[in-house]
């Protein structure tokens, strides 16, 4: 798409921090003192963010006490050949869940882990953690007896050097996802980080940065630049809010069974039931949204880019 468009993509540069901000742009440095302006920059960079630091200073990403332990492993170490069996799929037991995906185009590698509590690493602790691969198969195998058949074959045949962790942290709420002036915004998990047992967290990045190149070129004199993003912000949060409370009963149905018994007893661990009761996560209208504001706010209909582009593409 960026070929297309003729969008250039430039490597090899850290962003570093702002310059200067104004009614006119913003200017940055990255790490190498390479300076570079524009109209808004967006900071899409992780949970970890840089640019985070200059639109809310002091917030830093929580830990939710939970890290994820994975590998990689053959199908046919875990089912036999030949034998269906169904993925993704969760399997529950005494420790939890233990979930496992196809890892590839044909489903002949699987991606299987479950989560376990872990007190909270710095960096250079998470790196110890993950080099240790001893250490890190032992806490994967914990209590292994008390999984079903087909997790522990597969806790039995994990290739060390697939071990991989993911610890849970999540990104305290934001008053808003911009700077005082306007000129710089952050999206993605840069603005709400959400741990990944729903496995949303780039599907709402994805939406944030449709959502706002759908609204930023129907900017006009009655829809300024500071309202369209508080429209913007609130719409995103509100529905981000409803994916992190989802994520947070998914979370408590993969807890040991005493802790999810209890949670389900309390109506805090997810319980499937009618087929649609997710139609507002998959099925959202998000770029409608847009336009049925804009319309609202400026009583004209306007032309969009991203229509253009979608044209170009089909």
């Amino acid at each position: 798409m960026v070929n297309q468009l003729h969008i250039p993509v430039t490597y090899g540069l850290k962003f570093s921090h702002i310059i200067s901000e104004d009614d006119n742009g913003v200017s940055f440095a990255f790490v190498d003192g390479t300076r570079a302006s524009a109209d808004i920059l967006v900071g899409a960079d992780g949970i970890h963010s840089t640019v985070r630091k200059y639109v809310a200073p002091g917030i830093v990403p929580k830990y939710s006490g939970q890290v994820a332990i994975t590998c990689a492993i053959q199908k046919t170490k875990i089912i036999p050949s030949g034998v269906h069996y169904d993925m993704p799929v969760a399997i529950h037991g005494k420790n939890g869940a233990f979930v496992m995906a196809p890892q590839n185009v044909d489903g002949s590698e699987v991606l299987a882990g479950t989560q376990r509590a872990w007190p909270e690493q710095d960096r250079a602790g998470w790196d110890a953690l993950l080099a240790d691969k001893e250490k890190l198969l032992a806490l994967f195998r914990t209590n292994i007896e008390d999984w079903p058949p087909t997790a522990q074959s597969a806790l039995n045949n994990v290739p060390e050097n697939t071990l991989s962790i993911w610890p849970y942290y999540v990104v305290p709420k934001l008053e808003r996802w911009f700077s005082p002036g306007k000129r710089v915004i952050i999206l993605g998990d840069a603005a709400h980080a959400i741990p990944p047992t729903a496995g949303q967290g780039a599907s709402q990045g994805f939406e944030d940065s449709f959502t706002l190149a759908a609204l930023l070129p129907r900017l006009a004199a009655n829809l300024p630049l500071d309202k369209a993003l508080v429209y913007w912000k609130d719409m995103r949060q509100e529905r981000v809010d409803k994916v992190i409370a989802l994520t947070l009963q998914l979370n408590n149905t993969r807890l040991p069974q005493a802790e999810r018994e209890k949670l389900e007893k309390e109506g805090k661990a997810w319980q499937s039931g009618d087929a649609g009761e997710l139609g507002w996560l998959y099925n959202a209208l998000v770029e409608e949204d847009v336009l049925a504001w804009v319309k609202a706010e400026t009583k004209v209909a306007h032309t969009c880019p991203v229509d253009w582009i979608t044209s170009k593409l089909v």
